[in-house]
């Protein structure tokens, strides 16, 4: 997969590794900007958000443990970023 982090600003984006916290992000209403494999680390891929307060605030509370999130929904996005790792 083409990789379209090397267009965007480094300044202006966070690069996420992990698919739970991508998830969330997504199910909290955060759009994915680009997804980036690196050649090296396959399967492994970054998910690109737009940096923000609010994305900054809800990476914190995803790590202090603070979100909830809808089971189902989340699940399906999961499956969703799932997919979108082994088509591209």
């Amino acid at each position: 997969m083409k990789s379209d982090y090397k267009f965007l600003k480094i300044d202006r984006h966070v690069e996420v590794s992990d698919l739970a916290l991508a998830s969330s992000l997504q199910y909290l209403g955060f759009s994915i900007v680009a997804v980036n494999r690196n050649p090296k680390d396959h399967p492994k891929v970054t998910f690109v958000f737009e940096k923000s307060d609010e994305l900054n605030n809800v990476i914190y509370r995803f790590w202090e443990g603070l979100l909830l999130v809808e089971p189902k929904a989340y699940w399906n996005i999961t499956r969703e970023l799932k997919s979108r790792i082994r088509t591209n």
